[in-house]
């Protein structure tokens, strides 16, 4: 989900949203994380208003558009195929398994072959809405910018989130014993 937040948005196709980011000198990056999503925006200020709002279509309003599903599926699978061969990654999705159990923590957020194959636009749709929700924002913000500039544009990045996400996993527990083996 977060790698097709970029691949359009509104009005704008993913080569339409690129021109326009890259128009406006911006950079955006999305993260998913075992439990978090990560958003980073950098921009001049002079394009601080068109940035936000192209930024702000991407979070709001993504378009998850067939073929830039197709595309970015396809890279991930590539990835998790190579994962699969990577003595690092076999070794932490071990450990974690191992650690965490059931719990999400102990299995990989990346999704396997079978999981990231089967998914749907619309399970894709399910995820943006119960991932990017206000109750777990959490804001950091550094450069050209007051406090008493910033409140006004979250309110208009972020006002039109949904108020509450999915449930949350409980909280995990560590599975192995202390020491060591």
């Amino acid at each position: 989900m977060t790698a097709l937040l970029e691949e359009g948005a509104a009005d704008l196709d993913s080569r339409g949203f690129a021109e326009a980011r890259d128009a406006l000198a911006a950079e955006f990056t999305f993260d998913a994380g075992t439990d978090s999503i990560g958003v980073s925006a950098r921009f001049l200020t002079e394009n601080r208003d068109a940035a936000l709002t192209l930024l702000r279509s991407a979070l709001v309003d993504p378009r998850f558009d067939q073929d830039a599903i197709d595309r970015v599926r396809e890279q991930v699978l590539s990835i998790l195929r190579s994962n699969e061969k990577d003595p690092d990654t076999l070794a932490s999705d071990a450990f974690d398994a191992l650690a965490f159990g059931s719990h999400p923590y102990g299995s990989s957020g990346d999704g396997t072959l079978e999981t990231i194959t089967a998914l749907t636009r619309d399970d894709i749709l399910a995820a943006h809405k119960g991932a990017l929700a206000r109750d777990r924002i959490y804001v950091a913000a550094a450069g050209d910018i007051t406090a008493e500039e910033l409140g006004p544009l979250l309110d208009q990045l972020l006002g039109d989130l949904p108020a509450t996400g999915t449930t949350l996993p409980p909280r995990a527990e560590y599975l192995l014993p202390p020491g060591r083996p």
